[in-house]
């Protein structure tokens, strides 16, 4: 986990399953650090590993999601886990954006007006 000026970057390993606890850390983290809301970028770097979310997540979490953050973006370099991104978008009113690669997530976190 890497934190910036306005944004969080998440790392995540192959096979991974995100799940309540990883939220957890993670919010506890935007808290210590973080006294607005910001964005989260979650980045997979290999396009073969596979990863999992709970969506159920968005749901439990709603309040928590919509006050801490201003976006929630996922770089995949295959889409893989973009399906997900539908649930977070029905269930909440955060921002949801996905990127094939770093290099297109730029103007999102370069944005002032996303913070």
């Amino acid at each position: 986990m890497r934190l910036y000026a306005n944004h969080i970057e998440l790392f995540i390993d192959p096979d991974i399953h995100l799940a309540t606890e990883d939220f957890f850390q993670i919010l506890n983290t935007k808290t210590t650090h973080y006294d607005f809301p910001i964005g989260l970028l979650v980045i997979r770097k290999d396009k073969f590993h596979q990863y999992s979310i709970d969506p159920l997540i968005f749901m439990k979490f709603k309040n928590e999601f919509e006050t801490h953050l201003k976006w929630y973006a996922l770089i995949s370099p295959n889409k893989l886990g973009f399906e997900n991104l539908v649930y977070l978008k029905q269930m909440t009113n955060v921002k949801v954006y996905s990127f094939l690669n770093y290099e297109d997530a730029l103007p999102l976190l370069e944005n002032s007006d996303c913070y």
